[in-house]
């Protein structure tokens, strides 16, 4: 499916986390990963998860539109 536009989550893997004690994120690169623990970094991963969460399909639409696809490869 090609019409949601750009994707947030291209650039690599990342989770957020929150503790009692404070918001950390995790990127994860091919290289590596990295802990993210300051405010702006963890503010442009809120807003990636945010973006991308407001493009998912639902969890109905999402097992439509893949049974869809498999059916068309068959």
């Amino acid at each position: 499916m090609t019409d949601a536009g750009p994707q947030e989550g291209l650039g690599g893997t990342f989770h957020l986390f929150s503790t009692p004690e404070r918001e950390v994120g995790f990127v994860e690169t091919p290289a590596r990963g990295r802990l993210v623990t300051e405010m702006d970094d963890l503010r442009r991963l809120t807003i990636a998860f945010d973006r991308t969460s407001g493009r998912a399909l639902s969890p109905e639409a999402t097992r439509a539109r893949l049974r869809e696809m498999t059916e068309a490869q068959q």
